[in-house]
């Protein structure tokens, strides 16, 4: 069987982290495509990558079956759509588009084209998250009224706080944790019988970023 070969979307710091854990579990990352010529081959040097070019030409590379797409939010639709249309199967980096129609937009292209989409949303697939899915689906804890949780850390601030900067990350970043592992466990596993709604307090220092919220 031919294994996958990954074609890499942006070359921010998620794409780095992305790719060098492909290479080290020996995945075959085949081309990175990236807003200039000069940043996809300066990755590619550095990630041993042999084939690199704009995103277009990784949209249009026949060596290529899945791309990780690890650019800015708000490029993720125009990126999405641009891999799927042209028959590569996708794995987007969290949030994967900025709202409902554009995801839709999205998955409605993967459909059409009969290829694989997925947001990268790692927290649904940690082993912590499994288990507390099965002992849901086991009813372990009888019926879930309302979930809480907490989710802080000591951000970098060394280039300028992109967290802090509510247009470039809080809710499109970070604040998607909660809200996307709380109510799928809640939602599809404890089947509650009212509206989700879902609250948040955001408390934020010059070095601590803190998120807590609950769902009711």
């Amino acid at each position: 069987m031919m294994s996958l070969r990954w074609g890499i979307c942006g070359t921010g710091k998620i794409a780095h982290d992305f790719t060098a854990a492909l290479n080290s579990l020996q995945f075959d990352v085949a081309f990175v495509g990236a807003s200039s010529k000069e940043k996809a081959a300066e990755f590619a040097k550095l990630h041993n990558v042999l084939a690199h070019g704009t995103y277009v030409d990784l949209a249009e590379s026949d060596s290529v079956d899945v791309v990780y797409i690890g650019t800015v939010h708000s490029a993720h639709k125009k990126h999405c759509l641009m891999m799927l249309n042209k028959n590569k199967a996708v794995l987007c980096e969290k949030p994967c588009t900025l709202n409902a129609n554009d995801t839709k937009e999205v998955i409605a292209a993967a459909r059409s084209n009969g290829v694989f989409f997925a947001e990268a949303m790692w927290t649904r697939y940690t082993p912590i998250v499994i288990e507390a899915r099965k002992r849901l689906q086991r009813g372990d804890i009888g019926k879930i009224v309302m979930v809480q949780s907490d989710f802080g850390f000591r951000a970098d601030t060394s280039n300028g706080g992109r967290l802090f900067d509510r247009a470039l990350g809080d809710a499109y970043d970070t604040a998607v944790f909660r809200p996307r592992v709380s109510t799928a466990q809640a939602q599809h596993h404890c089947r509650l019988d009212r509206p989700l709604v879902w609250r948040k307090k955001r408390k934020i220092s010059q070095t601590v970023y803190n998120h807590d919220s609950w769902l009711q």
